[in-house]
């Protein structure tokens, strides 16, 4: 998909384009909008780049809010939240 987004500019020196859009060249729309679609997928691009490694690297460690969870809690409540950790 990035290679497809670093190339789509490509198509602005067309016959066709340059028809509908005055005086577009590559990596310049002329009258033409890009619009928010082609900003969008760059965007999604850069976040299925950068987040597995925001994820490999995240605290692993769920049971530390849970233990203060516990510590808050009323005892007939600490059952119902045991059971519910189970499920």
């Amino acid at each position: 998909m990035a290679s497809g987004l670093l190339v789509y500019p490509f198509g602005f020196n067309s016959a066709t384009v340059k028809r509908f859009c005055e005086n577009s060249d590559i990596y310049y729309a002329g009258e033409c909008q890009i619009g928010w679609g082609y900003m969008l997928a760059i965007v999604g691009v850069m976040l299925s780049v950068f987040l597995p490694f925001f994820a490999k690297y995240a605290p692993k460690e769920k049971k530390f809010l849970f233990n203060l969870y516990m510590l808050a809690t009323p005892a007939y409540c600490k059952f119902w939240a045991q059971f519910l950790l189970l499920l």
